[in-house]
């Protein structure tokens, strides 16, 4: 009996340390430490602890540059509202003061190539230009470059375009998304234009390119998730010019609706070969930045789903407010892209005046601005700088 005893009294010992490391970890778990890596890096807010945080503004400037990587270019309608829209806000800024009387100044780089010369724009606009903020590009792939150069260089980037999820999705600071990505738009077109419509055969035709794949994988995504999945999806070239076979293949699925995603001139071309084939489908159309409303409806008389990437109110607001400034100032209407890249304007605008000319206190200021009141709609950022807002979703009828 004495033996078993010291056997139990043994034994408890011996749990005890188990015990207590046991209660430590489940304590961990509780407050969160516990939770794995990829669970921690999606959850937890960006923060950054660099030494630039301590650095005082620059003596003696005579100009503050904001850099912008676009075409100034009338055959790219995207990149020319870009600079517009930003030009906009930082004009209205100066007229304000500026930054304690120092004025803001428009710095825009662009070369075709975005991976050979394009970049080598983007480096000298950050380096020999010393712009504090860039905002840019016209797509995910000239983003996408950008996003390597200034995460080096400690630098706030503003995409007013892209809709690419992978952006802000690897959570490496510095990028803010405005417009809703890819994905957001998927679940609202797949909402309201396929559930909601009892549609069950729907297909997707999207551009073989970077954009393209990376809204069809979000697609192909959302759509099985919903129990709806893709009856087929056909990549074309963004280069074709032709659609008579891709509409011809598309069609011997016999579908009910059909997703698309290609540049503005393609998918123009693609909505008229539909209509010469007198094709009877819902048309689900992403936001394409630089294809005015207006043309996609002309172009396929049949019903369409098209998504926006923020709801317009053409007679009161904010946005109308703009809309007759950029009139006035340019003789035409905004494009989306005008309207985001001026709010991405004034976020690095107001950024400067909370935090100084330091780009790490930049990159914070512009973080806690939000909720912050743009013309495009409040803006929220995830945790990894994706702002949260909704698309806005217009079903036209057949006419």
């Amino acid at each position: 009996m004495r033996k078993m005893n010291m056997t139990n009294r043994l034994f408890h010992k011996s749990l005890f340390p188990i015990l207590l490391i046991l209660f430590f970890f489940v304590h961990a778990l509780s407050a969160g430490e516990g939770r794995p890596p990829y669970r921690r890096m999606l959850d937890d807010p960006l923060e950054f602890h660099g030494p630039e945080l301590m650095s005082a503004d620059p003596a003696e400037l005579d100009q503050i540059r904001v850099g912008l990587f676009a075409p100034d270019d009338p055959r790219q309608p995207v990149g020319r509202a870009l600079i517009r829209g930003a030009s906009l806000a930082l004009e209205e800024a100066n007229a304000q003061g500026g930054y304690q009387g120092t004025p803001f100044v428009l710095i825009s780089r662009w070369a075709d190539d975005p991976w050979g010369a394009g970049s080598k724009e983007v480096i000298r606009m950050v380096y020999e230009d010393r712009v504090w903020a860039v905002i840019g590009s016209i797509d995910g792939e000239s983003t996408h470059v950008a996003q390597q150069i200034v995460t080096k260089a400690f630098l706030p980037l503003l995409s007013p375009v892209s809709s690419d999820p992978s952006l802000t999705h690897i959570r490496i600071p510095w990028i803010f998304r405005l417009p809703p990505d890819d994905r957001a738009q998927a679940v609202a077109l797949v909402q309201r234009g396929i559930l909601e419509r009892g549609l069950k055969r729907v297909g997707l035709i999207f551009a073989s390119n970077h954009d393209g794949r990376m809204a069809a994988a979000e697609w192909e995504s959302v759509m099985a998730s919903q129990g709806v999945p893709l009856v087929f999806h056909i990549p074309v070239s963004p280069t074709a010019d032709d659609y008579r076979e891709t509409v011809r293949h598309a069609c011997s699925f016999a579908p009910e609706g059909l997703a698309v995603h290609l540049p503005p001139k393609n998918l123009i071309s693609l909505l008229q070969t539909l209509r010469e084939a007198r094709a009877d489908l819902t048309i689900l159309v992403p936001w394409i930045p630089g294809l005015p409303r207006s043309e996609l409806v002309a172009a396929y008389p049949g019903t369409m789903v098209l998504a926006a990437p923020f709801p317009i109110r053409k007679t009161c607001g904010p946005y109308w407010k703009f809309t007759r400034g950029y009139i006035r100032y340019y003789g035409e209407r905004p494009l989306e892209a005008a309207a985001y890249a001026y709010d991405a304007a004034r976020l690095v605008v107001e950024g400067i005046r909370q935090a100084g000319l330091n780009r790490a206190g930049l990159w914070e200021a512009i973080t806690r601005l939000a909720p912050y009141p743009g013309i495009t709609g409040t803006i929220v950022w995830d945790n990894g700088g994706g702002n949260t807002a909704a698309p806005a979703v217009e079903i036209t009828p057949a006419r």
